[in-house]
């Protein structure tokens, strides 16, 4: 009887140790060895989807060479801005042609670590298209008629509210009130970037917005028919894109 177990318990080892040893051929067997370039054109063709579909819907007045250096990066493959051209800025359209490229290192598995793959390498070239108020478009382009060496695009400053714009805005908020305080305000902030809103209460309160929507900057400033100027505070949300951005209804009408 104990040979029996025995010669049992024999068996039933040399069956597991066959199966550890056959494991990993199995494995090969079920699923082969994937092709490296058809692993990489799929990177490509994702991170172009993926391009486009972060770029989305265009809000924001930018020059071609700010998107190009700000929204053209992958984690999983390169991108390469190679050309670019116009803005976003109303009756133009900002132009960016791309060389997305992905390489796969060879992948020999281990048991229950993933197939094997070849080394691969892939390349495909883009075009993308964009334009306020307008989704991203995207179509092909043939990357042997793209340059293969450019400097890299350089973000241009986003225009901001001067450093001293509160002092500014004080300055014009302490004169005798008038009809025209806007125009007021548009000879201490000239620059063509920066709005300025204004309004008279019922109650007789001044209210003036000053900002830059590009770079969500916004002071919003009262004067109380006593005299008393102040620097009201609001919810910064309505200066993200597809809010009321800076006007005098953060103060009049504020979101609630």
């Amino acid at each position: 009887m104990r040979r029996a177990v025995s010669v049992t318990g024999v068996i039933a080892a040399c069956i597991v140790v066959l199966i550890v040893i056959a494991a990993p051929f199995v494995f090969f067997a079920l699923f082969g060895t994937q092709d490296g370039d058809r692993i990489a054109e799929d990177r490509v063709a994702a991170t172009a989807d993926a391009l486009r579909d972060d770029l989305g819907y265009e809000q924001h007045k930018l020059d071609a060479p700010t998107l190009a250096a700000q929204h053209f990066e992958s984690t999983s493959t390169e991108v390469i801005p190679v050309a670019w051209s116009g803005s976003t800025n109303d009756g133009d359209r900002a132009i960016i042609d791309v060389r997305i490229r992905a390489h796969v290192e060879a992948h020999s598995p281990s048991f229950g670590n993933g197939p094997a793959n070849t080394e691969g390498s892939a390349e495909r070239c883009y075009r993308f298209t964009l334009a306020i108020a307008t989704y991203a478009q995207r179509q092909d382009l043939d990357c042997r008629d793209l340059p293969t060496e450019v400097t890299p695009p350089r973000a241009t400053p986003l225009p901001e509210l001067p450093a001293d714009a509160e002092d500014r805005l004080a300055r014009v908020m302490q004169q005798p009130p008038t009809d025209d305080i806007a125009a007021r305000g548009r000879t201490e902030f000239a620059d063509a970037a920066i709005s300025i809103d204004a309004t008279v209460t019922a109650a007789g309160v001044t209210v003036v917005a000053v900002g830059v929507a590009v770079s969500k900057d916004c002071i919003v400033m009262v004067r109380h028919p006593d005299g008393s100027v102040r620097r009201e505070s609001f919810d910064r949300i309505s200066l993200e894109p597809g809010e009321g951005g800076c006007t005098v209804a953060l103060y009049t009408a504020p979101a609630l």
